[in-house]
């Protein structure tokens, strides 16, 4: 059983964070929700896996809270269980897709990714190319063959005449 105060330092949220998305998972996760001593909100392990699988749908889907609670509620509507047998995490659930479609989904993403290395190859050489087209630094020493501090330096720059 974990408190509002635990998930919000494991999932480094705020309580008040925590206390929304539990409003708005309500229809699902209120039979995971318990009192304990003070009356202090206590979620089942159920309900933790429940507000993980939200949690998980929010960071890597990008979703915002309220579309990541949808989307939860469907799944437990749809008899999709945020548990697998073994405890570990959420169970992927894949519809029979015909192989076909797979096919042409695992080529799509090869070439988006195959394109995502081009442009960053691209962007490599840009990045190099600048880095060899700007000056270096040149080193300013003052009439005693001392080197410059920058604010000396910039002194230099603005004022024109070496001290």
């Amino acid at each position: 059983m974990m408190t509002i105060k635990d998930l919000a330092e494991r999932f480094g949220i705020s309580e008040k964070s925590v206390r929304r998305r539990l409003d708005s998972l309500s229809p699902v996760i209120s039979q995971h929700l318990t009192t304990g001593r003070q009356n202090a909100i206590l979620l089942t392990d159920s309900g933790v896996s429940i507000f993980d699988r939200l949690i998980q749908l929010e960071r890597q889907d990008k979703l915002s809270p309220t579309a990541a609670a949808e989307k939860v509620k469907r799944e437990l509507q749809n008899g999709i269980s945020p548990m697998s047998d073994h405890g570990v995490g959420p169970v992927p659930t894949v519809p029979n897709v015909p192989n076909e479609l797979v096919e042409v989904l695992t080529r799509q993403v090869e070439d988006l990714r195959s394109e995502r290395d081009r442009l960053l190859s691209i962007i490599e050489e840009q990045g190099q190319q600048i880095r060899a087209l700007m000056p270096g630094p040149t080193e300013l020493r003052n009439k005693n063959n001392q080197r410059l501090t920058r604010w000396q330096a910039l002194k230099v720059v603005l004022l024109g005449n070496r001290a």
